[in-house]
């Protein structure tokens, strides 16, 4: 069964998806910096004598890369949650759809071989 849809259906569909898109590129973003500012606190550390110590820089380090880490997964679960309710939409019908290929490739080979008969050719097996 084929379901019809709307132009208001379709324009929220790429609404929420641009919104997830941009939710999981800023996710991503977070998780990569992630570790700059413990690299910059242990760095920090080393660089003078009247600054904490390297062990106590780096438990603040930890403490902020794991705050950005979780502030990172917040945005992916958030953009989970925009997608969720297409999601039935977006990957219905998909278990019918693995037979298009094995008859593609019984066309390819039909075709392949009357080009190849019309031309006199042998084609390759």
């Amino acid at each position: 069964m084929t379901n019809i849809l709307t132009k208001d259906q379709v324009n929220h569909f790429l609404t929420a998806r641009k919104k997830a898109a941009n939710l999981t590129a800023t996710g991503v973003l977070l998780c990569i910096l992630s570790a700059a500012p413990l690299l910059a606190l242990i760095s920090f550390a080393r660089l003078g004598s009247s600054t904490p110590s390297v062990d106590t820089m780096t438990a603040l380090g930890v403490i902020i890369l794991l705050i950005i880490v979780a502030t990172g997964v917040a945005f992916f679960i958030a953009s989970n949650r925009y997608i969720k309710s297409y999601e039935k939409l977006e990957y219905e019908n998909w278990e019918h759809s693995w037979i298009v290929w094995p008859i593609s490739g019984i066309a390819y080979g039909i075709i392949e071989k009357l080009f190849s008969l019309k031309n006199n050719d042998i084609a390759p097996d």
